[in-house]
């Protein structure tokens, strides 16, 4: 199975990750509790794939590396686009991000692209342990096989801003990486991220390159 960034994993333990540097405890406290890693963006170690580790503050990310051969279960983000795929179960209130999700849902899903929730979002709903803050913003990605055009994105910005009560921040999953919506439809240069590292480049070379899009 290809692993894409955002992906998440549960797995057995700590034990079965790699890293060149101690693991905090913050860490080692938090995959005791939830057993679940995130598949960032760089290049493989060997065999294995780079994952991150999730905290309870913002500040808490750690780095490491994980062997395939340790994978429980893998649940990306698209398939969380399914409310009933949610782990995360809610029997009073929604928290204030959940329900701006379910709000631009249908937008989304009229698209025609897989898109899904990431961030602390994603990991509550995929993993079923409580993260969310009234603080915490809304994360999507959006699969974007084909160039898009500006016109296009700008007005599916606007109607899920439209329809949204908190922020939401949409990243474009591209042939060469990964880009920030509001980035691609406001400046003339939009950081790319790759496996490799970020880079710049202008926006009307994205539209014109037909090897990306």
């Amino acid at each position: 199975m290809e692993l894409k960034p955002h992906d998440i994993i549960q797995i057995r333990g700590m034990d079965e990750l790699i890293s060149a540097q101690p693991f905090p405890d913050w860490v080692i406290d938090s995959l005791a509790k939830v057993a679940f890693v995130v598949v960032r963006r760089a290049e493989p170690f060997d065999t294995c794939t780079p994952i991150g580790i999730r905290g309870y503050n913002r500040g808490q990310r750690f780095g490491a590396y994980l062997s395939a051969k340790h994978l429980l279960n893998v649940i990306t983000p698209y398939s969380l686009s399914d409310t009933s795929n949610w782990k995360a179960l809610y029997t009073g209130s929604f928290p204030l991000a959940i329900k701006s999700l379910l709000r631009i849902k249908p937008i989304l899903d009229r698209s025609g692209y897989n898109w899904g929730p990431t961030g602390s979002v994603g990991f509550e709903l995929a993993t079923g342990s409580k993260v969310l803050k009234d603080s915490s913003d809304l994360d999507l990605v959006l699969d974007m096989p084909n160039r898009i055009g500006l016109k296009w994105a700008n007005e599916l910005l606007q109607a899920i801003q439209g329809m949204a009560t908190i922020v939401v921040d949409i990243q474009l999953n591209t042939p060469i990486g990964g880009m920030s919506m509001k980035e691609y439809i406001n400046y003339d240069t939009v950081l790319i991220k790759t496996n490799k590292g970020p880079v710049l480049k202008k926006a009307q070379s994205i539209l014109s390159l037909e090897a990306c899009f």
